[in-house]
This record gives C-alpha cells, structure tokens and sequence, in this order.
C-alpha cells in the first residue's frame, strides 16, 4: 500500500512530506496537536502552491495554484 501510495498513485506526483502522502494520520495529529495551520505554512514554503496532505488530499495555496503547476 506505501508503494503505492508513493510511486504510483495518481497524485504521487505531487510534493508534500513522506509521512502525508502516506496516510491521513499526519493530517490528524496536527490538527488534534493545534497546530496543523501552521504546519500547512510552512509545508507550503518548502514545498509550492500545491502541497499533497493525506493520500488524497491536496491542498492549495490560493486560488491561482488551482490551475495547476
């Protein structure tokens, strides 16, 4: 299922850290810990406009990322 989720999952190409491309727990846990906001930013400085959070979940920075990279 990592493999997977990793290599060749439709949104694999999509930047984001390893343990959000993996599973929704990372999501989660930011947010249970208070502070997954935050966390969004500076994925967003590390990573772009449009980060992948979760397995399926892509997240964007303003409404000009959504038309993609």
């Amino acid at each position: 299922t990592f493999t997977y989720r990793l290599l060749f999952h439709p949104l694999s190409k999509y930047p984001g850290p390893i343990m959000g491309k993996l599973t929704d727990g990372y999501g989660g846990w930011h947010a249970l810990k208070g502070h997954l906001h935050l966390i969004t930013m500076r994925n967003h400085k590390k990573y772009g406009p449009i980060i992948r959070h979760g397995p399926n979940r892509l997240i964007f920075s303003s409404a000009k990322a959504l038309h993609g990279p």
